[in-house]
């Protein structure tokens, strides 16, 4: 199963990535338990370095660190741009790709790309109606609607591919429950 964040060249997948001890992180970092941020002190590059950590972090197969990591990444991001920035929907892509990739949390997964496309809609709405640009400083420039529905289409296929797991998941559970 292949689940795709916002990067075309950056999809998480669970049979890609290496578990070999190369990629082991050194035992203080590994056995990290929450990573340390003040979000009254970050800022929008604190935010990109995060996300972009998470997303290496997630392909060296640190996936429980990765999530520390977006999450703070969206907090920030949220706090700066509003809660309709195109960036916090790029970094929820990310999160329900390690959500309902690797961490097989499919229900977290799911709500990611749900609010991702949400937000990608709401943004393709306001620049096809000429409105956009109200809360959208802080970070990049506007994307076109082209670049939009790209995303847009990104998200409908993940959507698809967590309720297909979660229907056979579904099915599965129900099967055992009547032998």
């Amino acid at each position: 199963r292949r689940w795709s964040d916002d990067n075309e060249n950056d999809n998480i997948t669970d049979n890609a990535r290496s578990t070999s001890s190369s990629n082991a992180l050194p035992a203080t970092i590994a056995s990290s338990t929450k990573i340390k941020f003040d979000i009254n002190a970050a800022t929008t590059i604190e935010a990109a370095i995060r996300n972009n950590l998470a997303n290496a972090l997630g392909q060296i197969g640190q996936d429980k660190l990765a999530l520390e990591h977006y999450e703070a990444s969206l907090a920030v991001k949220r706090r700066v741009g509003g809660d309709f920035h195109m960036e916090i929907a790029h970094t929820l892509m990310g999160m329900g790709a390690l959500l309902g990739g690797p961490l097989k949390d499919f229900t977290k997964g799911l709500n990611c790309f749900k609010e991702a496309l949400f937000i990608y809609r709401t943004n393709l709405d306001e620049l096809i109606g000429g409105s956009i640009g109200g809360n959208q400083d802080g970070f990049f420039g506007d994307e076109d609607a082209e670049e939009i529905d790209k995303h847009i289409q990104n998200a409908l296929r993940n959507i698809s591919l967590i309720e297909a797991a979660l229907l056979k998941n579904r099915d599965g559970a129900s099967n055992r429950r009547r032998r």
